[in-house]
């Protein structure tokens, strides 16, 4: 659902197949929009009972201290909220987009 969203809506999604060849604690999901510049959206995804583990929630707090990068545990119900605020974020570019162009 999240990576689907992400991909219709024009960003570049990354999914690690096996997080076991990964560092441990790195998000399962980067993401990147070309409209969106300086963002990067790393999302560690968790069914709706899942629990971060220590590593998970140390590697996100301290991902989300660099400037840019968004950072966030996710379920499947947080995937509206989600949505809707990346929806607001390219409505913005957008919006600004067209007030350079006039």
């Amino acid at each position: 659902m999240v990576v689907h969203g992400l991909k219709v809506r024009g960003f570049d999604v990354t999914v690690i197949p096996d997080m076991r060849k990964t560092t441990a604690g790195w998000p399962d999901l980067t993401a990147w929009h070309p409209r969106l510049s300086g963002r990067l959206y790393c999302f560690e995804l968790k069914t709706m009972t899942g629990k971060a583990t220590v590593k998970q929630a140390v590697t996100l707090r301290h991902l989300a201290s660099v400037p840019g990068i968004v950072t966030r545990l996710v379920r499947p119900s947080d995937w509206s909220a989600l949505r809707d605020e990346i929806d607001v974020a390219l409505e913005h570019v957008e919006r600004s987009e067209e007030e350079e162009s006039l």
